[in-house]
């Protein structure tokens, strides 16, 4: 699959897909393990680049322009608070509580399979989570909008913006939430519990790379005032 140029991630995918539906297998595939460590190691993975404040909250007032409200405020509520894609996408209206200046987001499981939390400090994001709320009953999802639907319509306000070239994709709003409030304050810390890492290394190495990758989203004039723009919409 390397060879032929396969993407690593369908071969780590493939592999682990064979040690869950055929245990019997698990330790025969050691030399497999070996050759894709070394193929992760040669070509490392391609990260989502990571959304700036001022493109994020563009595409919150853009959604909000089109009437698209739960889009809006999970891509809103998913920069402050560091969430993870899949953590987007699994909200339901109960796991957000919020009044008009603070809340939280509640994570029933995690990544890491546990029960976690994460504040909501800024009055304008709690202010539009709880405009959301206000026309949701209890179950229902809190973006309202199935994955592949919110994949597609977030590629098509991209292109609305003309941002098409930093191939920007659902996981920049984790990076972009985590790398502009470091930038902000530089307290490694608070993002590590934000952000749910783990280990502090880790924690940096993403933080490092994120800054470095923000740096080369540069606009132009013209970009930089249509976003200003739509930023005043919410």
């Amino acid at each position: 699959m390397y060879q032929e140029g396969e993407p690593a991630g369908t071969t780590g995918d493939g592999r682990s897909g064979l040690q869950h539906f055929l245990p019997s297998v698990r330790r025969s595939l050691n030399g497999s393990w070996r050759v894709f460590k070394a193929w992760r190691a040669h070509e490392l993975p391609a990260q989502a680049p990571p959304f700036p404040e001022l493109i994020c909250d563009a595409l919150v007032g853009l959604s909000l322009n089109l009437g698209l409200l739960g889009l809006a405020a999970a891509i809103a509520v998913g920069f402050h608070c560091c969430l993870r894609s899949g953590e987007i996408f699994a909200l339901l209206c109960e796991h957000v509580v919020c009044d008009t200046g603070s809340g939280a987001v509640i994570l029933p499981k995690t990544k890491k399979g546990i029960r976690d939390c994460v504040s909501i400090e800024c009055p304008r994001v709690a202010a539009l989570c709880l405009r959301r709320l206000l026309r949701l009953q209890p179950g229902e999802s809190f973006m309202g909008l199935t994955p592949q639907k919110a994949r597609s319509i977030l590629k098509d306000l991209i292109h609305v913006l003309g941002l098409q070239r930093f191939e920007f994709r659902w996981y920049s709003i984790r990076r972009g939430g985590a790398t502009s409030q470091f930038r902000a304050h530089g307290q490694m810390e608070k993002i590590l519990v934000r952000g749910r890492w783990e280990s502090s290394r880790t924690a940096r190495l993403y933080l490092t790379d994120g800054v470095a990758a923000m740096t080369s989203v540069q606009l132009s004039d013209e970009e930089r005032a249509a976003c200003n723009a739509l930023r005043l919409l919410w």
